[in-house]
C-alpha cells in the first residue's frame, strides 16, 4: 500500500509539474499577473475532492478519521515543502 501511494504521488507529481500545475503560483498570479486561470483550476480541484469525500463517505467506501497529529512529521514535512516552493522558484 505504501509503496502504490509513493508511486501514485511520483506519477501524479510528474504530470503536476508538466503541467505547471502550482497552488503556489496560482496565488502568485492572482497579484502578478491578474490571472485567476490557476486559481480557478485549483479551486475547481478542492470543490471535487470534497464532493468525493461526502459520496463515498456516505456509500461506506472510505470511513475518515482524524489520527492523533505528529508534530515532528508536520514540521519536517513543511520545511521541505518551503524548501521545494523556493527551489521552484515560487
Amino acid at each position: 500500500m505504501i509503496v502504490t501511494g509513493f508511486i501514485l504521488g511520483i506519477v501524479l507529481g510528474f504530470i503536476f509539474q508538466r503541467g505547471r500545475f502550482c497552488v503556489t503560483g496560482a496565488f502568485r498570479d492572482v497579484w502578478l499577473s491578474k490571472s485567476t486561470r490557476w486559481l480557478n483550476a485549483f479551486l475547481l480541484a478542492i470543490a471535487v475532492q470534497a464532493v468525493l469525500v461526502q459520496v463515498l463517505t456516505a456509500t461506506g467506501v472510505i470511513s475518515p478519521s482524524a489520527p492523533q497529529l505528529a508534530i515532528a512529521a508536520v514540521a519536517g514535512g513543511s520545511f521541505l515543502f518551503g524548501i521545494g516552493i523556493v527551489l521552484s522558484g515560487g
